[in-house]
């Protein structure tokens, strides 16, 4: 697969570690720090010559690809034009932007729109990550096939902020006052972006009937009264409380973990001892669904709407690899 890198972060790193890993190509690679337009993408990620230069638009990229990975904000407005510029290049898209994981609900008409021009070109526009687009919603739906009816669903998510970049831990307020906290939530410049897109992807898929969205934001603080990080919640209601979501995100958690409920029949309870990899495993669902990206159905998708997502072997093709016995000789 041929990819083009849009955003030359630190995420970016993990992309190009999972892609080559997996024996996919680079062949492009966009940023707009003009520090870093001119270089090797390879120097710039810290990496060996890649033999490719980072240019300021995605207009720029001369190598024919199969797939953009975007990496350039949370929400669907400041990723808007990136998008945009990858639809009208021709290329499938893939972004770790939060707002795109299931954006019908909370910005219907900007989906609608980036809906219409992806099928008009031909492409396929897709949000991705580990959360939103897997932990707490994705694989609730996956976990979900054995069972008959579902009522509710329950997801908590305990990260630990010390083993995560400076720029998470300056997300979740860490070192902040609870007065300097509580300014920024009422802001709307604290906390985790997302969990209103996985609350109503998986009320929607469900059928769970959810109508009223409330979300909270409250300080953990340390011993000093210090912030040590963020706990959030999202509850759906319909009848009754049908989808709970919360994440503790916070320096010095002692258990991390990853647990879904299910009240279902028959119920389902998955617990992940140490909790899923937040940056490694944005990398791993991103570039996994890039590769089923690639021959989906053109438009705006949600992760659910592709083939299923699973890691690749070395030298897949773009889409997923035939099964043995399958494949032309």
């Amino acid at each position: 697969m041929r990819l083009v890198f849009v955003g030359m972060g630190l995420i970016a790193l993990e992309f190009a570690d999972c892609a080559l890993a997996q024996g996919h190509e680079i062949v492009g690679a966009v940023d707009v720090d003009p520090v870093k337009v001119g270089r090797d993408a390879g120097e710039v990620l810290g990496r060996e010559a890649f033999g490719v230069e980072v240019v300021p638009s995605v207009s720029q990229v001369t190598s024919s690809a199969d797939v953009a990975l975007v990496a350039t904000g949370s929400t669907l407005r400041a990723a808007g034009e990136q998008l945009h510029a990858c639809i009208q290049h021709g290329l499938n898209a893939v972004s770790t932007c939060e707002e795109l994981v299931y954006p019908w609900r909370t910005q219907p008409e900007l989906a609608q729109r980036i809906d219409d021009e992806a099928r008009r070109e031909g492409v396929t526009v897709v949000g991705a990550g580990i959360n939103p687009g897997f932990a707490m919603d994705a694989l609730a739906l996956v976990i979900s096939a054995p069972c008959s009816t579902v009522r509710s669903v329950h997801i908590r998510r305990v990260l630990d902020a010390g083993t995560r970049r400076a720029s998470f831990r300056h997300k979740v307020g860490v070192g902040l006052t609870d007065t300097e906290f509580q300014a920024r939530v009422a802001s709307g410049a604290m906390g985790h972006v997302g969990l209103a897109e996985s609350a109503w992807m998986i009320s929607d898929r469900l059928g769970l009937g959810g109508e009223h969205l409330e979300q909270e934001i409250e300080p953990v603080l340390d011993g000093t009264g210090i912030v040590a990080g963020l706990h959030q919640t999202a509850s759906l209601h319909g009848t009754g409380e049908v989808v709970h979501l919360e994440m503790t995100m916070a320096v010095g958690v002692s258990e991390p973990v990853d647990v879904i409920e299910l009240e279902a029949d028959p119920p389902v309870r998955m617990t992940i001892a140490g909790g899923l990899p937040g940056d490694a495993g944005t990398a791993g669902v991103v570039v996994n669904a890039a590769r089923t990206a690639a021959g989906a159905a053109p438009g705006l998708l949600t992760i659910d709407q592709l083939p299923m997502v699973y890691a690749a072997p070395p030298g897949s093709r773009a889409g997923n690899h035939d099964p043995p016995g399958t494949h032309e000789p």
